[in-house]
């Protein structure tokens, strides 16, 4: 074989499936280098190489396998992306378990309850950082950090548009407790009803359970927070009743 024909074999390579064209390659670059050192023979470094690699027969064969195993190695080691679709491969991301920003509210007029939930934009809870569940689980916790003034639950109710209400009506509740570490800053707080069912008496009975939970060890804290943060009527379904 010249090496024109082995060059044209080696372009041959590419229009076959990916670990074909590899091996392929691999074998034509080795064979593409005995051709070569075999046309240069004449000159003294290459009857030296020549002499190393292909002193005989057995070497002609077992020198150029070798050089194949070694370069397909090389390549097969190389991390290769290939897309079965013909397009380009776009990354995926893993989801940050969808805690919620603590703290950050994005607007504080126009509020609006819905079917038992805050308005996440204005009450997108908080915590208390350092907060543990050594904390939480002390007697007495609770009353230890309780600090809401009228004042502040004055401005929670106007940010909800609530300009008159009846007693009992309303509750103005920590979003996530603080017996579950939440913290009394008013993107925490939102004034939640008492009916329809279930309104901030179950609510409390769904903290209740959550501390519960913590202290046990069957939840972490973390997850207790963002459970009752996103969506505690979730819990209040699940949970025994």
């Amino acid at each position: 074989m010249s090496r024109r024909e082995c060059n044209g074999q080696m372009q041959g390579c590419f229009t076959t499936g990916l670990h074909e064209a590899i091996f392929c390659r691999a074998v034509l670059m080795a064979r593409g280098l005995y051709y070569s050192l075999t046309e240069i023979k004449e000159e003294g470094i290459g009857r030296s190489m020549r002499h190393v690699f292909f002193s005989n027969t057995q070497g002609s064969i077992f020198a150029p396998s070798m050089l194949a195993v070694f370069l397909c190695l090389l390549l097969v080691g190389c991390t290769v992306n290939v897309s079965t679709s013909g397009g380009t491969k776009t990354p995926t991301t893993t989801a940050t378990s969808g805690t919620p920003h603590w703290g950050v509210q994005t607007k504080t007029s126009g509020c609006s309850a819905h079917n038992g939930l805050a308005d996440a934009a204005c009450t997108p809870g908080d915590i208390i950082p350092s907060a543990t569940k050594s904390d939480i689980c002390k007697n007495g916790y609770s009353s230890s950090v309780r600090n809401v003034p009228d004042s502040e639950k004055q401005q929670d109710y106007a940010e909800y548009g609530i300009t008159h209400h009846s007693t009992g009506q309303y509750e103005v509740d920590h979003l996530v407790s603080l017996e579950l570490g939440g913290s009394n800053d008013i993107s925490n707080l939102w004034p939640e009803l008492a009916s329809p069912t279930p309104g901030f008496h179950q609510k409390d009975a769904v903290e209740n359970y959550l501390h519960s939970q913590v202290c046990s060890g069957a939840i972490s804290l973390q997850q207790a927070q963002v459970e009752v943060a996103t969506n505690w009527l979730a819990v209040y379904n699940q949970m025994p009743k």
